[in-house]
C-alpha cells in the first residue's frame, strides 16, 4: 500500500504541530515495515538543512522525503502526481484541502486537524476540499466540535487523536537539578510557551499579574518562564511595574536536551491560555508528574481532568487563577497525588505507544 502525506512542516521549525508532525512520521516509520507500507512524505517548507533529524526519525526502508523549501506551486504539482498511485493522501494542514478536487476520487483522503485554523467558517474552496476528505483526524473532541459547528461537516467523519510526546524527548534528559539551572530554592512555578507576538493569547501576563497576591502568602515563590519571542519585553516589564522582577525568571529558548530538567525541577505547571486545541506542555510536564494548572477554554480541558490531575481556572481570571496557584502551593500532598495521577493518565492515553496504536487502528481498514 502506498501513503502520501502532505506536511506544512516537519524538521525546520518547532511547535506543538511540528512536535505531532515528528511523531506521526515516528509513527508511520515503525508501522511500515509490519504492514508493508510505502510511505511517500512532502514539506513544503522545510529546506533539507536538519539531515540529523531526517536520519533520527526515518530510519525505515519503505519510507521517502522530500522538501519544497517553501516552493508552493512544485509542492502542489508533485502532490497531484504522487497521489494518481497512491492508495492514501494524509493532508496535514487544512490550507491544503482545495487539492482534493484535482485529485481521483478513488484515493482514500484524510486531513489531520489541529486548533484555530478551522475553529471558524472556512473559505469555499477549503470546504470543497473538506467535504470530499474520507476522515477527518482532530487532536481534540473541541476542535473537531467547532469544526463541524461552523461548518456543517459529517460528525461520523471524525476521529480524536490526540497529541503524545516526542518519542526522543525523555532520553535527552541530563537531570539537573535546580542548583545546576541557577534555579531559586523556593516554590516553583514553571512556564514553557512562545512569547511571539501573536501568542498574547497563551495568558502569560496573567501569571505574572497573579504574583504580587502569591508572593504576599508565599514569599519564597518564583515564575520560570522558558520561551523566547518579542512579547519578552512587554512581560518584563509588566513584571517590574507590578514589582515582581526578582521573582520572574525568564529562561529564554533552552536546548531540547536540557528542557526536561526544567519540568523535573518544578513544582507545578501553568499555562492559562485561552486558544489551545490541545496543549503539549501539558503533556511534558505529566510526565514528570507534575501537577497542571489550565484555562477551561480549548481542548485544554480534555488534557487536565480538573481536581485529579491538575486545577482549571476560569479564563482570563485573575483572581481564579491565584487562587488554583495557591492551592497546590499551599498543599505538598495535593500535588503529589496529583502528580502521579498525570503521570498515569499520560502513560495510558497519551503515550507514544498510545499514539502509534491509535494509528494504526485508523488505517486498519485500510491495512486488512
Amino acid at each position: 500500500m502506498k501513503i502520501t502525506i502532505l506536511l506544512p512542516d516537519l524538521f525546520d521549525s518547532i511547535g506543538g504541530i511540528q512536535t505531532f508532525n515528528r511523531c506521526f512520521v515516528k509513527a508511520l516509520d515503525e508501522l511500515s515495515e509490519k504492514h508493508d507500507l510505502k510511505i511517500n512524505i512532502l514539506v513544503l517548507t522545510d529546506t533539507g538543512n536538519n539531515k540529523s533529524l531526517l536520519n533520527k526519525y526515518l530510519t525505515s526502508k519503505y519510507i521517502s522525503y522530500r522538501y519544497f523549501d517553501f516552493n508552493r506551486v512544485a509542492f502542489a504539482w508533485i502532490a497531484l502526481m504522487e497521489s494518481f498511485d497512491s492508495d492514501l493522501v494524509i493532508f496535514g494542514h487544512v490550507n491544503f484541502s482545495p487539492l482534493t478536487v484535482l485529485m481521483e476520487r478513488k484515493v482514500k483522503k484524510f486531513l489531520i486537524v489541529h486548533g484555530t485554523d478551522v475553529w471558524s467558517r472556512l473559505p469555499t474552496f477549503k470546504r470543497v476540499g473538506v467535504s470530499i476528505m474520507n476522515k477527518i483526524l482532530s487532536v481534540s473532541k473541541y476542535t473537531a466540535n467547532k469544526m463541524i459547528k461552523q461548518n456543517e461537516l459529517d460528525e461520523s467523519k471524525f476521529f480524536i487523536f490526540p497529541n503524545t510526546l516526542d518519542p526522543f524527548f525523555i532520553p535527552n534528559l541530563e537531570n539537573k537539578e535546580k542548583n545546576n539551572l541557577d534555579l531559586p530554592k523556593g516554590n516553583i512555578l514553571l512556564t514553557v510557551s512562545r512569547l511571539g507576538a501573536d501568542d498574547k493569547t497563551k495568558r502569560i501576563d496573567l501569571i505574572i499579574e497573579s504574583l504580587p497576591n502569591i508572593i504576599k502568602e508565599k514569599s519564597n515563590t518564583y515564575l520560570v518562564i522558558v520561551g523566547a519571542g518579542p512579547d519578552k519585553s512587554r512581560l518584563m516589564t509588566l513584571a517590574k511595574e507590578l514589582g515582581v522582577s526578582n521573582n520572574t525568571l525568564f529562561k529564554g529558548r533552552v536546548e531540547d536536551s536540557l528542557l526536561p530538567s526544567y519540568y523535573d525541577s518544578c513544582d507545578m505547571f501553568i499555562l492559562p491560555s485561552t486558544q489551545e486545541g490541545f496543549g503539549i506542555v501539558f503533556l511534558e510536564a505529566m510526565y514528570f508528574s507534575k501537577p497542571c494548572i489550565g484555562a477551561k477554554a480549548g481542548g485544554i480541558t480534555e488534557v487536565i481532568e480538573d481536581g485529579i490531575t491538575g486545577l482549571l481556572a476560569e479564563p482570563n481570571d485573575k483572581e481564579s487563577l491565584t487562587k488554583c496557584i495557591l492551592k497546590l502551593i499551599s498543599d505538598e500532598e495535593l500535588r503529589k497525588r496529583m502528580g502521579e495521577a498525570g503521570k498515569k493518565r499520560f502513560e495510558r492515553e497519551f503515550s507514544f505507544d498510545a499514539f502509534k496504536n491509535r494509528l494504526e487502528k485508523i488505517l486498519g481498514e485500510l491495512l486488512s
